[in-house]
This record gives structure tokens, sequence and C-alpha cells, in this order.
């Protein structure tokens, strides 16, 4: 897969799961999630993702807390840098 070619998206989100735990799908079943991109419905961006052609992927954080500047947890925070990690040269 070449990078031009994909689109990833790693954002907060509430799948129930333990707190930091991260999802990676292709498949992600839009019509059902709660997520969102903050403006635009999750659904609808997948959409205009594949009418471009993109290969979309979804990575996604488990979060203790939504709220608008709230406090980021630090299983949250190591999630965050394992994610990184997946896309730094020296794991290519």
């Amino acid at each position: 897969m070449c990078i031009r070619d994909s689109i990833t998206i790693i954002d907060a989100c509430d799948i129930k799961t333990k707190i930091g735990s991260v999802i990676v799908s292709s498949s992600i079943n839009v019509a059902e999630t709660r997520l969102s991109t903050h403006t635009i419905p999750i659904k609808q961006l997948v959409e205009l993702i594949q009418n471009e052609g993109k290969e979309f992927v979804f990575i996604g954080i488990q979060v203790s807390n939504v709220e608008f500047m709230g406090k980021i947890s630090d299983e949250v925070m190591n999630a965050k840098k394992k994610i990184l990690s997946w896309f730094t040269k020296e794991n290519q």
C-alpha cells in the first residue's frame, strides 16, 4: 500500500474497552459507531475518502473522558507513543 493511496485517521473513541486500548480497522462499521471528527460525521468522511479511491484506516484510542480540554490519562499518552512509533523511520 502506497502512503498516497491511503488515509489514516487517529482519534479518541469510546469503544467500551480498557482505557488506552487501541483499535486499528479498515472495516469499521461507521453506521453504528459514535465516533466524530467534531464537525463532520465519521460516516460522511469515510464515504468521501472511499469515493476518492483511497484506502481508509481508523486508529482509535479508548479514552477515559471526552471533555473538551480534559486531562489526558497516562494510559492514553502511552497508547499515543505506541501508535507514533508505528510511523517512525526506525520501524520501517
